[in-house]
């Protein structure tokens, strides 16, 4: 076995993983650039930029494992995401909130600071979240409204 530093090791290992599964990317604060001690230098030029991401760092905010987070998608400071759940490309999560476990936040959804999402909750494509949504709620819209809500209005004005 070849002896190399940690930070060797942790670079192998992802360009391992990221050779063997186009799904798995690199995000973090100055990986693109090969991280602040050149210890992931090369990735970005073998992998891409789409696949090897330069993120500010939040030390307040925290995702929850298995966490899926879209390309251009936001999620600013101090917000909570429980596990498994899912921020889609270009979503906005504002300071603040709360999302809690298996919950999809759809492309383009702009969540407001402040908010608390429940678990299993789905926010659809676009909407805006100026309310809290309760457990296994779906809203939708500009601004979201639950989703059967939403439906009884749509049918009412036919």
């Amino acid at each position: 076995m070849a002896r190399m530093s940690y930070s060797q090791a942790a670079c192998a290992a992802l360009a391992r993983a990221m050779r063997s599964d186009p799904r798995v990317v690199a995000l973090g604060e100055d990986v693109g650039r090969g991280g602040i001690f050149q210890q992931y230098k090369g990735l970005q030029q073998e992998f891409g930029a789409r696949r090897v991401i330069d993120t500010p760092i939040s030390e307040a905010t925290i995702l929850g494992a298995g966490c899926r987070v879209g390309n251009g998608a936001f999620v600013s400071h101090n917000v909570r995401v429980g596990p498994n759940s899912l921020i889609g490309h270009g979503s906005v999560i504002a300071g603040s909130c709360s999302l809690g476990s298996a919950v999809t936040v759809g492309p383009g959804v702009t969540v407001s600071d402040r908010i608390v999402i429940g678990d299993g909750a789905r926010l659809t494509l676009g909407g805006t979240v100026t309310r809290d949504v309760p457990a296994y709620g779906h809203v939708s819209g500009n601004f979201a409204i639950d989703h059967r809500r939403y439906k009884r209005f749509i049918e009412s004005i036919r």
